[in-house]
Formats: structure tokens, C-alpha cells, sequence
């Protein structure tokens, strides 16, 4: 069966075209003026351009946001901190050099000067006007004049002029007739945030906004475009956030395919503080698709009462799509992002698995190495008495990855109850040897006949990792299989809240309000290549990728006859377990669930793979798949041709 697996996936991808990557583009937030030009000057370099540029100042240090791209266009020029006088100057040069000015806005320098940023293109038509440093009156009149004279507003920046605590205006008009536009300027933020609820019902799309501080109050300035005029692609905009809350909705925004298209600081409370804006559109995803993708998330974790969620897709190899809703710290209102890290429960089976075929790879082991007894893997190190039983003697390293090794949970008042959740005071070796001496083998099940799932078998999966390599399991793996993948982010979960994770979630209770945090009532320490690890849901994709015997990128951690031996299904009558992970003609996965986490890993046969994380304890981990698979059949074939690893 898993050679048909196998075959199947790879006649899907012989007409398939490798993922073209998605045009590049960059934003920063928060450089300072030399910071800017350093960060200028290395992507000028690979061909990038500059497309927004921002200025602003907070506690007298005068700060940039921008955004660079990777496109095509005509010659240009581009300048930050430019001074007024510097401003007269410089324009009607570049007007005489054929350049005209695309984009401009201006700012309250620390001195309480104005200051600009602004880019120049090498083109001629249509006509064209722009003024800098006007005030309102000045601005309205230009506004009316032009508007008559059939010349539409294309830019708009509004700021303070400290000295007179009055506002000031920079804008660019063009000759054309263009796309039906609204424009108002010096709107409160409860004015403004109307106007674009308003608008946006009424068809309109934000196109662009500026924001700043007249006398100690905040305003807006704002340009809305009908979207039936122009492109009408998927956009996001967002304003008054903070810097963390910035990179954290880029963080998401970036991994759905939305690409920066503005990017604003401005001061806040007479610079004692900066708030940013931004804009992004997408160009990859279709706005119905996104839709159906974002209600579906809400219905499942509306059902479920799931604080927050974690996603990612691939197809052909590529990542074409992740996405984090919800909260990663409900008492904090902090956003989950792709790049935070879920605990993953049983899906950390995988990763030992993987691990253990790397020591097969280096004839390290066999898969019908034995594990106990003299001569084999960890001899008698473990248990009070030496003399195994010959049964014991019998398991090997394929019975620990197939869970057939005859170790089972014991029943208690008619309920299972495994032993690796017990005796939580003693280390992992102790454990171990407490196990041996006093959970029997099941009866007349030797080993290699019976599938019983076995936390305590990938237990000691870690330690013939540690004993074999002479390293420690996490260390052999990182090195092994995660460094191999360019996966640099996992690492093993703690027990205590304090000692989570930079970008770790927090965890949740679910319904039968088990512990989430405490060694005393979890000791996640010691599960490690049972259920230890913490990633992004990108992680796991990435380590599939490279063993999966599909062609666009390249199986660096496991021979062929590993890969097609960890996916070989068990003999076993019934089990639908291969090693380290369960299959089927339709899919290879494995599921994860623990207090206060689930998680799924699943590679398909039709190209398209996923894993998905939410930080608390549904019903039962299934559910994840229905709701990823209900998300792939959502967009069917209109996934994006770019890759996001």
C-alpha cells in the first residue's frame, strides 16, 4: 500500500510546475534616518525600489517607516529627510530633469521644521501638480481649483507645523480622469473611522492615509477610491496600532499573500509616543476565498471555544498560505501570528521517527534491533530486575514505531490509564524503570501482533536516539532532521508559564479542565520524543517537505528506503499506523492532543499538505483536519503559485 501511496504522488507531480516564488518586497518601521539609508542602500542593490517612505518624530528622534519592492518601472529617484529649503530647491531641478513627483510626505522634524520624503519617476504624462507645506486654506482652495480644472488628488499628507500648532499639507494632483475618489482631510479618529465604515459599504476602498497631531489632537487625512473602478483586489488596513501590534499583524498578513502598500508612523501625545497605519493589498488570493477561509475559522473556534488558532498549507512543496486568529494571550488581547509557537503534543512522534531513520541511514541501527536485554540497544540499564523476560527481549525499534510492542496502558475502574502521565516527580530514566518493574506486558500479545498506541514506546524511542548517537535527543534531532530543513525555531515545550518560549502561546484548559501549566501536574520535560515539542505549524511543513518523495524540493534527511520503510504500513491486523506515522491510499498524518493543546500534521496525495495548532483541548483532534480539509476544498485550484518558506 504505501508504495501505491508513493506512486500515486509522484504521477501527480510529473506534469506539475515547480511554485513560482512571489515578487519580493520588504517593510521596516521604526528606522532612524541612517538606519533607512543602510536598509536603502542593500536593497537598491538587488534590485528593489522604493514605494513609501515615512517620516516622524517621537522623543526628538526622528524615525522612518517604508516599503520596498521588487518591480518593474521606469527610472527613478527617491529622498528622506529633506528640509524645506532643500525641498524648493531640489524640485524644480528634477522637474527640469524630466522627473516627476509620485509620492510625497511630509513631517515635523525635531527642530519643528518641515521635513519630506519623496520619490521621482522618469515620466512625462499626464500633467501634473504638487504642493508642499500648505496649510488647510491654502490646500482647499488648490483642491477646489484643480478639481475644475479636471486634475484629480492622487496623494495627500497631512502634519503639524509645530511653531503654530496649525496643519500643513502635501499633495500631488494629475490630469486624468481616473477612478471616482473622496478625500477629506482634519477628521477625528471617530470621524474618520465613520467616513470609511460609510464609504466602504458604499463601495469605496482606503487608498490612502495620513495621520498627526494638531495641538496635542489626533487627525486624519484620506483618499477612498470606488473599487468598481479600479482593481477591487483583497485589502487590509489598520491604524492606531503599536509597534508590536504592527509586526504582529504583518507577521499574519504577509503568510495569507497581502503585500504592503503603506506603511505610516506618526507621533502621538506631542511625541511622546508613535502609532502606526497601514495598508496592504492582496494580488494573490481571491477576496471570496479569504472570506470563506476567515468564516470558517470563526465557526470552528466559536464551536469549540478556541482562544486562538495556527494554520499553514502547502501545494507542489510550496507554501501558498498561513494564517494565526484568535488570541494567543486572551489577558493580553495578543494576537496569534504564524511565527508563534504551539506546543504539538503526539505529532512530536513524527519528528523521533524521523530521527531514529537517520541513525538507520548511518547503519547506526536496524529497524529489528533489539532493545532490552544484553547486547541490545539499552541492555539492562532500566528496571530493578536484569533478567527480562524473553518477551521483553523481543521488542525491538520497529515494535516501539509501530506501537506494537506489547506495553499498553493498565485499566483502572474500567478506564486506561497510561503510564507516562503518572508519577510525575520522577525523571524520564526513573520512570522508565518504574514502568518496567511494575506494568506487565499484555498477555499472550508478543511483540510485532497487537497495535496498541504507546506514549512510553516513543519514550524510550528518545533514549536509543540519546544512547545510539551520544547526544542529547534534542540536540540529535535539531541537528538531524530540523537543521536539514531549515527549521530553526522548534524546540522542547516547558511546563511552567515563566518558562515559555519567546512567541510561545498561552495555553487553555478545555473542557474537563485538566492542567495546562505546572511540573507537578504535567512534566512536559520529560515526554519529550513522545509529545515534547513546541513549533509553528510552517515548521512541521517544512520537515514533510523533505520526506516526501515529491520532486520540487529536495529529500535531504531520509535515503528513499527510509522514507518508503517510515510510511510502510504495520502487518498488524487492524492498525492503520505505519511508523511514526497513520496512512491510508489518501493521506499520511498524525495528531496531537494534550491539555491545553491539539495539533495536526497531514501530507495528501493530491499535493496539497497542512498542519494546524490551537492552544487548548478540543473534543478531539479530528476536528482539526475536518476544518482543514474544509478550508483546501474551499479554495479548490485557486491557491497562489508562489512560496512563502
Amino acid at each position: 500500500m504505501p508504495q501505491l501511496w508513493i506512486l500515486t504522488l509522484l504521477l501527480s507531480f510529473i506534469t506539475a510546475a515547480v511554485a513560482a516564488t512571489q515578487p519580493g518586497w520588504y517593510t521596516y518601521h521604526g528606522l532612524t534616518s541612517q538606519e533607512y539609508q543602510s536598509k536603502h542602500d542593500e536593497l537598491v542593490a538587488q534590485s528593489f525600489r522604493p514605494t513609501y517612505i515615512s517620516g516622524y518624530t517621537v522623543r526628538n528622534k526622528e524615525l522612518y517607516t517604508c516599503v520596498f519592492e521588487k518591480i518593474e518601472g521606469p527610472r527613478w529617484i527617491s529622498s528622506h529627510n529633506i528640509t524645506g529649503p532643500e525641498y524648493d530647491s531640489e524640485f524644480d531641478k528634477k522637474v527640469n530633469q524630466g522627473y516627476r513627483l509620485v509620492f510625497v510626505n511630509g513631517y515635523a522634524g525635531r527642530d519643528g521644521l518641515d521635513k519630506y520624503s519623496w520619490v521621482w519617476e522618469m515620466r512625462s504624462s499626464p500633467s501634473w501638480v504638487s504642493y508642499a507645506g500648505i496649510g488647510r486654506t491654502r490646500y482647499e482652495a488648490e483642491y477646489s481649483k484643480r478639481l475644475a480644472d479636471g486634475y484629480r488628488l492622487t496623494h495627500l499628507s497631512g502634519f503639524e507645523d509645530y511653531p503654530g500648532g496649525e496643519a500643513r499639507f502635501a499633495a500631488i494632483w494629475e490630469k486624468s480622469p481616473g477612478p471616482k475618489s473622496v478625500s477629506k482631510v482634519d477628521m477625528t479618529t471617530t470621524t474618520f473611522e465613520r467616513e470609511n465604515e460609510r464609504l466602504s459599504t458604499s463601495g469605496y476602498s482606503l487608498d490612502v492615509i495620513s495621520a498627526y497631531e494638531i495641538k496635542g489632537a489626533l487627525q486624519y487625512a484620506a483618499i477612498w477610491l470606488l473599487k468598481s473602478e479600479v482593481d477591487g483586489l483583497p485589502q487590509l488596513s489598520k491604524w492606531g496600532l503599536t509597534s508590536e501590534e504592527y509586526h504582529q499583524q504583518y507577521r499574519n498578513n504577509r503568510f495569507q499573500g497581502y503585500r504592503a502598500r503603506t506603511v505610516l508612523g506618526y507621533p502621538i501625545s506631542r511625541g511622546d509616543g508613535a502609532r502606526y497605519a497601514y495598508i496592504y493589498v492582496n494580488q494573490v488570493m481571491k477576496r471570496r476565498d479569504l472570506l470563506e477561509i476567515d468564516r470558517l475559522i470563526k465557526d470552528f473556534t466559536t464551536k469549540y471555544s478556541v482562544p486562538g488558532i495556527s494554520l499553514a498549507i502547502t501545494r507542489n512543496e510550496s507554501l501558498v498560505f498561513a494564517k494565526g486568529a484568535g488570541f494567543s494571550d486572551r489577558k493580553k488581547k495578543t494576537l496569534v501570528h504564524p511565527d508563534n509557537l504551539f506546543r504539538v503534543a503526539s505529532v512530536s512522534k513524527t519528528m523521533t521517527a524521523i530521527a531514529i531513520f537517520t541513525l538507520i541511514d548511518k547503519n547506526k541501527i536496524k529497524l529489528d534491533s533489539k532493545v532490552f536485554g544484553e547486547n541490545a540497544i539499552l541492555g539492562t540499564r532500566y528496571g530493578s530486575n536484569k533478567a527480562y523476560s524473553e518477551v521483553m527481549r523481543n521488542i525491538s525499534v520497529q515494535h516501539l514505531l509501530e506501537h506494537t510492542s506489547g506495553y499498553s496502558y493498565n485499566v483502572t475502574n474500567g478506564e486506561e490509564t497510561d503510564p507516562t502521565y503518572q508519577q510525575l516527580d520522577l525523571g524520564v530514566d526513573q520512570l522508565i524503570s518504574s514502568i518496567m518493574d511494575n506494568r506487565r506486558l499484555l498477555r499472550n500479545t508478543p511483540p510485532g501482533s497487537k497495535f496498541f498506541y504507546s506514549n512510553f514506546g516513543y519514550m524510550l524511542l528518545g533514549r536509543i536516539i540519546e544512547q545510539v548517537s551520544g547526544q542529547k535527543y534534542s540536540d540529535y534531532v535539531r541537528e538531524n532532521v530540523f537543521r536539514r530543513a531549515g527549521v530553526t525555531k522548534m524546540k522542547l515545550a516547558a511546563s511552567e508559564e515563566a518558562d515559555r518560549a519567546d512567541d510561545e502561546v498561552t495555553y487553555y484548559p478545555g473542557p474537563n479542565n485538566g492542567a495546562v501549566y505546572g511540573k507537578a501536574r504535567i512534566n512536559i520535560e520529560r515526554r519529550d520524543s513522545a509529545g515534547g515539542w513546541i513549533a509553528r505549524p510552517i515548521d512541521l511543513l517544512s520537515i514533510l517537505t523533505r520526506v516526501d518523495f515529491l520532486p520540487a524540493k529536495e529529500d535531504n534527511i531520509l535515503s528513499a528506503k527510509s522514507q518508503t520503510e517510515m510510511y510502510d504500513s504495520s502487518t498488524v491486523p487492524g492498525s492503520s499506523y505505519a511508523r511514526g506515522w497513520r496512512v491510508n491510499r489518501a493521506e499520511r498524518w498524525h495528531t496531537g492532543s494534550r491539555e491545553g493543546t491539539n495539533a495536526t500534521l497531514t501530507g495528501r496525495t493530491d499535493g496539497i499538505a497542512y498542519a494546524v495548532v490551537i492552544n487548548t483541548r478540543t473534543d478531539g483532534p479530528q476536528s482539526l483536519g475536518e476544518l482543514m480539509d474544509s478550508i483546501v476544498a474551499a479554495v479548490g485550484n485557486r491557491w497562489p503559485d508562489h512560496d512563502l518558506f
